[in-house]
């Protein structure tokens, strides 16, 4: 499907010190931005933080959700903490057009070698490996650290880079800067003019 941009993100846990409105801002002028380029389907792994900030943006702005969960929904949910997130979970899900489980294998034009060999976290890799090959355009929000466990978003964002695709990075910590990572190799769309529009609406918005 054309026009679908994948999500990768930060867990609550690293969160602090976000200027969260800021960044709402920022992934608002992405996907306004993204839109405008002809995309207009989220897919995202549905974690806690970020990923459910930017599922949240992109469904208020129209877009179209497509969920990929690492495990089975019941699994899933005993990683959330508490019964507020669960809630927010159970409504996002019911907003996504479509749902799908990741399995180890199916992802490998992503990369990274299988997902079998990572034990715990494999079914996570396998997640990001599927969002990857899904997706033909990444928004990463990171801070630009290595991935703290295998399929982290440092390693989605090394994936996406090496399968041919751009990725828009919103920087985690304030001001919550944008830039474009153009593909380590393979056939990768022109950035140039994202470029150009991502500057000229930060500039709109005197940011």
């Amino acid at each position: 499907m054309a026009g679908v941009v994948g999500v990768t993100g930060h867990r609550p846990a690293a969160l602090a010190g976000v200027d969260l409105d800021l960044l709402e801002r920022r992934v608002d002028t992405v996907l306004d931005v993204l839109a405008e380029l002809g995309h207009d389907h989220l897919l995202s792994g549905l974690a806690e933080g970020t990923d459910r900030l930017v599922a949240r943006r992109a469904l208020a702005s129209g877009w179209t959700l497509h969920a990929v969960l690492p495990f089975e929904r019941l699994r899933y949910e005993a990683d959330f903490d508490g019964s507020g997130s669960r809630a927010e979970f159970a409504a996002l899900l019911d907003r996504s057009a479509r749902v799908s489980v990741a399995r180890a294998g199916a992802e490998s034009r992503a990369g990274a070698g299988p997902a079998a060999d990572l034990g715990d976290a494999a079914p996570y890799a396998a997640q990001g490996r599927t969002l990857v090959a899904g997706s033909d355009m990444l928004v990463a929000v990171w801070d630009g650290l290595p991935a703290r466990g295998p399929g982290g978003t440092a390693d989605v964002v090394g994936w996406a880079r090496a399968t041919g695709a751009p990725v828009v990075w919103i920087h985690l910590r304030p001001p919550h800067r944008l830039a474009v990572l153009d593909a380590e190799r393979g056939e990768a769309t022109s950035t140039a003019d994202l470029r150009r529009r991502l500057s000229a609406a930060l500039e709109r918005e005197g940011g």
